[in-house]
């Protein structure tokens, strides 16, 4: 049996910075349990565990990953396609594979990501401009002009679901 834990106060890289790293390790008989705290990054936090059992015949790996309170606008400079979005990222991973390998690991990977952004607006002035200029050779074009330019939401969820691999049997709402 062997047991790990690593504290880091702050870790930064580049302009990215990790508050509070707390991680604990666990291997006994073939299995390797991590085990990550609540991690302060981008406003929010992102936390998990992680558990590799090699103990039997073939591999088997699950991970858990929850990040709670993301702010949208903190992670937004890493995701260009996103810059007119505001809000808090909630979203809760759960996965599972099996096999001898890495491709028959990927065959059966089962699991979902459920998210939900709450608190957030989507600046739509671009979008508006566009369709602005479209109407414009219509009679009745000028409806797009009344357009707010930012759209406000309560909340915007999803999920992606995974059965029996990658490659069949996935699902996106």
């Amino acid at each position: 049996n062997v047991l790990g834990a690593v504290s880091i106060q702050a870790l930064s890289t580049n302009s990215l910075e990790f508050r509070d790293v707390n991680i604990f390790t666990n291997l006994e008989g073939g299995q390797l349990d991590i085990e990550i705290q609540p991690i302060g990054i981008f406003g929010g936090t992102i936390q998990g565990n992680l558990r590799l059992n090699s103990s039997g015949n073939s591999t088997e790996l699950s991970t858990q990953v929850l990040l709670s309170e993301i702010n949208v606008a903190e992670l937004v400079p890493r995701v260009p396609q996103l810059n007119t979005v505001t809000g808090k990222l909630n979203a809760e991973m759960d996965y599972s594979a099996s096999g001898g390998s890495i491709n028959a690991m990927l065959d059966s990977l089962n699991g979902s990501t459920t998210f939900a952004v709450t608190e957030n607006s989507v600046d739509i002035g671009l979008l508006k401009q566009v369709f602005t200029g479209i109407t414009a050779l219509s009679p009745d074009g000028d409806s797009v002009q009344q357009w707010p330019d930012v759209i406000q939401f309560s909340e915007l969820g999803g999920y992606l679901l995974f059965e029996d691999g990658i490659d069949a049997n996935q699902q996106l709402k």
